[in-house]
């Protein structure tokens, strides 16, 4: 049993993992294009030790891990396109290919920004991700979904929104990805969705947004974050990956990454 699994099978006891801070790679996409060693030296030299992987630009798979090798960083997960019937086998067999060869345990994939919002989409959708995550478990791989704002929302055939839809239709083979932007977004709260989190979440997406709903850096926007990671942290989250989707994140990272360390220190 990995690391990222041991703290869904601790009851309801004291033990905790120490909670680590990340960077999506899809921040820094437009860089990795452009040069995928500047950019990786770059992330390193601002003190991350670990990334989600959201592709990898120009280069092959394994060309990609080399890169993130020589920079001295671990991959701790991927994140990957909407998972659809059309894709299913294809997907499955990239994430057990890319999990490989980064060497992680950890595949999120996500809802069809297009065809969610009906009670039956997530009901079929939840069918897809019982038997991907089944799959994946035979390499063990945990599979994981991200929570985005059209998941939150409610749905008026069925008085539920589509997380809780999934939750339901999979019981305790689910495990979560909660984003603070899209939960902040949504207008819901953290501790209002705490009990459909708990003991599901391995990691959580972690960017600040401002009453325009732009996201922008940690400690400039009105998320509370000492309130937020200390309720993250009750879930049983470990990682907090920084996730900024403007092309001019990388210059946001650097003081993310201090507020998040100085949250965490804190608590």
């Amino acid at each position: 049993m990995h690391a990222l699994k041991r703290q869904f099978d601790q009851g309801d006891g004291e033990f905790r993992l120490a909670m680590k801070v990340a960077v999506q790679l899809w921040s820094l996409r437009q860089q990795i294009f452009a040069d995928s060693r500047r950019a990786l030296a770059l992330v390193k030299g601002m003190g991350f030790d670990y990334v989600e992987l959201a592709g990898t630009g120009s280069q092959t798979p394994s060309e990609f891990a080399n890169v993130i090798s020589d920079a001295g960083i671990r991959v701790i997960g991927t994140h990957q396109p909407p998972l659809t019937l059309g894709n299913l086998t294809q997907l499955v067999d990239e994430m057990t290919a890319h999990c490989n060869i980064f060497q992680c345990k950890l595949a999120t994939v996500m809802s069809h920004p297009l065809h969610s919002g009906t009670q039956d989409y997530y009901i079929r959708f939840s069918e897809l991700f019982l038997s991907a995550a089944q799959a994946l478990e035979q390499e063990q791989i945990d599979l994981c979904f991200h929570i985005y704002l059209r998941d939150l929302v409610t749905i008026s055939e069925s008085g539920q929104s589509g997380l809780e839809i999934l939750v339901q239709e999979t019981n305790t083979k689910l495990r979560l990805q909660p984003d603070i932007y899209f939960i902040h977004r949504s207008g819901k709260t953290l501790p209002e969705i705490q009990p459909i989190l708990s003991k599901r979440c391995p990691t959580a997406h972690i960017n600040d947004i401002d009453e325009r709903n732009s996201q922008v850096a940690l400690g400039s926007g009105v998320i509370d974050w000492p309130r937020t990671v200390s309720g993250l942290r009750d879930v049983g989250v470990e990682w907090l990956i920084l996730e900024h989707d403007s092309l001019d994140a990388i210059s946001w990272l650097s003081q993310s990454k201090k507020v998040l360390d100085q949250t965490i220190e804190g608590l």
